[in-house]
């Protein structure tokens, strides 16, 4: 024998395939589509989809070098429901619906749309930027954003601060400005393209506002203060990016002629953002409110 070769002195355990058997897996079609695993009280665990059905159930009939977590799955499946899809695209929408409304537990990405958020920004004539996020939309609000938001409204409001008070030293941050749950208000009063910086900002046509922020922040006063600033504006420049002009590009993208998105629509979108765009647009419901 080979030093140190190990060999295997029992087969890896196949669960799946002792319960189903090999010819239910030699059945499985070879098209794209979506599977349901249920345990043996019928409840169901787990929701995925495939581009090729037989291919990606037959590597749960293996359970050596597969994670943790799907070793838990499989020991606990006892049947597995398939669906085929007309295409990948079809499957992954499927699955998106199938998962926000079952919320399978072995399933975590994608089953609570509901923690998508909105922001309200108000700027008052008299000097007042009152920033908030919310779940549910008002006329005028911006969104629907993933909820890192929050972070990038208290970053927004702490820059917009130092620009209004050019003077003041980072250490004079009003408190209330350092949450970051919200919601935000500071007494301002800037030229109206700070306005107009802000609403582009928001609606991911411009981030003007940031470039405003590199021009016009006063020079930082240490080591702490530019660390400060810059992860600040580092955060709002990558929740730009991630968040208001991604949202506009897919709006653009499937010709959706209305200011917010839904929750769910931040995973559907990307699908069919590559999928004939002008033919679905007409499919997306109006927002409530």
């Amino acid at each position: 024998m080979t030093a140190g070769l190990q060999l295997r002195l029992l087969p890896a355990p196949q669960p799946l395939v002792d319960r189903l058997g090999v010819e239910w897996f030699r059945a499985v079609p070879r098209t794209p589509g979506v599977y349901r695993m249920f345990d043996g009280s019928g409840r169901l665990l787990y929701v995925g989809k495939a581009t090729d059905l037989r291919a990606r159930l037959s590597s749960y009939r293996r359970t050596s070098g597969q994670p943790r977590k799907t070793v838990r799955l499989v020991h606990q499946v006892a049947r597995i429901e398939v669906e085929p899809c007309t295409d990948e695209p079809s499957a992954r929408l499927r699955e998106n619906d199938l998962i926000r409304t079952l919320r399978p537990p072995f399933n975590r990405a994608g089953t609570w749309s509901r923690a998508a958020l909105y922001v309200r920004l108000t700027l008052d004539a008299p000097g007042l930027l009152h920033v908030e996020c919310t779940r549910t939309p008002a006329e005028g609000d911006f969104g629907a954003f993933r909820p890192g938001v929050r972070l990038a409204c208290a970053a927004l409001v702490r820059l917009a601060w130092r620009l209004a008070n050019p003077s003041a030293s980072l250490a004079d941050i009003p408190g209330r400005l350092l949450s970051q749950v919200g919601p935000w208000m500071l007494r301002h009063d800037p030229p109206s393209p700070w306005a107009d910086d802000l609403l582009a900002f928001w609606s991911g046509d411009s981030p003007r506002w940031i470039m405003r922020c590199l021009r016009e922040l006063p020079p930082p006063t240490g080591a702490f203060d530019d660390a400060w600033t810059t992860s600040d504006l580092d955060r709002l420049a990558a929740f730009f990016e991630s968040g208001p002009a991604r949202n506009r590009w897919l709006q653009s993208a499937v010709g959706l002629q209305r200011a917010r998105l839904l929750p769910e629509e931040l995973d559907d979108l990307p699908i069919l953002a590559g999928r004939r765009p002008a033919a679905v647009a007409s499919t997306m419901p109006a927002p409530a409110g």
